[in-house]
């Protein structure tokens, strides 16, 4: 997400693009996530027990869209042993 801002400086518009940091363009997978969890609702089959919500798409897009940062909520799950 680019922040597109302009100012006027001496009667010339200047345009400021700031880009994101490095680790802001990761994105945090909820599957990995202790309060990731799978709802009944056919609409909103995706939630986060932390932020209190279902979405229809993963919680962690619908937190970046609307506040610009990623999840702070993540929490790493405890992994039992591989899968086979």
């Amino acid at each position: 997400m680019y922040v597109e801002a302009w100012m006027k400086i001496k009667n010339r518009v200047c345009y400021i693009v700031v880009m994101p940091k490095e680790e802001d363009k990761q994105q945090v997978k909820c599957v990995d996530c202790i309060h990731f969890y799978i709802t009944w609702d056919k609409y909103y089959p995706k939630g986060c027990k932390a932020m209190g919500f279902k979405s229809a798409g993963m919680p962690s897009t619908l937190v970046h869209k609307t506040s610009g940062t990623k999840c702070l909520r993540f929490e790493m799950k405890q992994t039992r042993g591989k899968r086979r």
